[in-house]
């Protein structure tokens, strides 16, 4: 079970114009069994880490890693207009 770690927003790689609030939010089953009942807030602190970061600038693309003791854990944020998935790496 996941227990609260740190949050890191990666760099990315080009400018876009991508809005991240106000979007419907999905997981994959994934991204669900790794973060377990703790998903649900990954999901909003990555949301809001976006837009604190980038505002309506962001790319469809967002990568972040989860670090929690000796593990890290990457996973994907994408905007696809009409809602938004976080996802694993090995689920894209």
């Amino acid at each position: 079970m996941i227990t609260k770690g740190q949050l890191i927003l990666r760099e990315q790689e080009c400018e876009g114009n991508y809005d991240f609030l106000g979007v419907r939010p999905l997981m994959t089953r994934g991204f669900k069994v790794i973060f377990g009942e703790n998903s649900l807030d990954i999901a909003i602190a990555a949301l809001l880490a976006i837009s604190e970061r980038y505002n309506d600038n962001a790319d469809y693309l967002q990568v972040f890693d989860y670090i929690q003791g000796e593990d890290t854990i990457k996973f994907y944020c994408i905007h696809s207009d009409t809602y938004i998935t976080f996802l694993l790496p090995e689920e894209y």
